[in-house]
């Protein structure tokens, strides 16, 4: 399976070599993750790498995060021309969800077959904005048929997006959010629910539930997690602004639930010094005992 360095050594290493090409790879995480920082250098690097080329990194910014002043600013940094920029990276501004889906849908496919484009990777960050906002404004009485609805747009972007990177061999990348701290209590009641109707002899059917297994805490519907075939969460570090968590939740290639440390600089995402791949519960108990050791001095 062809790949798509992102010039984070750890990343590439979880994901066997970078982001999937002809596929959607997603990244996750909280507020303040470096969620766009990440998307942002996985960018500039497809440049770098294909910079003998001409082919095009599109990127659909709905969050406002891609300014200009950002991206020369992480730009110049990498020593990347800024005349080059305009050509090479094209970025277009959706302010709706019907503005995202016209762009995803029509006008993407529509200037990459006019213009005669090569494409190196395609962007969204984030897929979920406006999709969220929506939800959160529909009245409770018919929030399951918005939901329904609004997952039927979003299915129907990710194919789109899937066929596009199919046809150029280049990889996807969706940003999204973690679910809601409401949402994840939740499942946590449903859950104990299942248990004790178990206990009782309940005839119950919902495996996963009972199994606890229903494990990728991300805004966008089972449509979007089925799709994902290289999921990313990012997490922070308490006390600690610039230095993230990585850990690969979903491949169809490499052990998952694996992670790495990487850190938030000028340049975007960086590996940090000394960091690899090692299982999710021994990075999480070496980063606690090193919190704790720094608390003692």
């Amino acid at each position: 399976m062809k790949h798509v360095p992102t010039s984070i050594k750890v990343i590439d290493e979880l994901c066997g070599g970078g982001l999937l090409a002809n596929a959607v790879n997603t990244i996750y995480g909280n507020p303040s993750t470096a969620k766009t920082s990440l998307a942002m250098t996985i960018a500039f690097s497809a440049i770098e790498q294909q910079k003998d080329n001409a082919s095009k990194v599109v990127v659909i910014d709905t969050e406002s995060g891609w300014s200009d002043g950002r991206i020369q600013k992480a730009a110049e940094c990498r020593k990347i021309s800024l005349q080059l920029l305009p050509e090479r990276l094209k970025r277009y501004s959706a302010t709706a969800l019907g503005e995202q889906h016209k762009m995803i849908m029509e006008v993407i496919p529509t200037d990459l077959k006019e213009n005669d484009w090569e494409l190196g990777l395609i962007v969204v960050d984030s897929l979920v904005a406006f999709y969220h906002a929506q939800l959160l404004s529909a009245p409770t009485t018919v929030l399951a048929s918005k939901s329904r609805e609004l997952q039927g747009r979003l299915s129907l972007e990710i194919n789109s997006l899937l066929k596009l990177a199919s046809g150029y061999e280049a990889p996807v990348l969706l940003v999204t959010w973690t679910k809601s701290t409401a949402s994840k209590s939740f499942g946590e009641r449903e859950r104990k629910g299942v248990l004790q109707d178990l206990g009782k002899g309940v005839l119950v059917n919902d495996l996963e539930c009972g199994l606890g297994s229903r494990q990728f805490d991300i805004i966008g519907g089972q449509h979007l997690t089925y799709m994902t075939k290289t999921m990313l969460h990012l997490a922070s570090i308490k006390g600690d602004p610039y230095t993230k968590v990585v850990s690969l939740e979903k491949s169809i290639e490499k052990p998952t639930y694996m992670g790495g440390l990487v850190e938030v600089t000028d340049k975007g995402v960086e590996d940090v010094k000394g960091s690899k791949p090692m299982p999710l519960n021994e990075l999480m108990q070496q980063v606690v005992l090193e919190e704790g050791e720094e608390k003692k001095a």
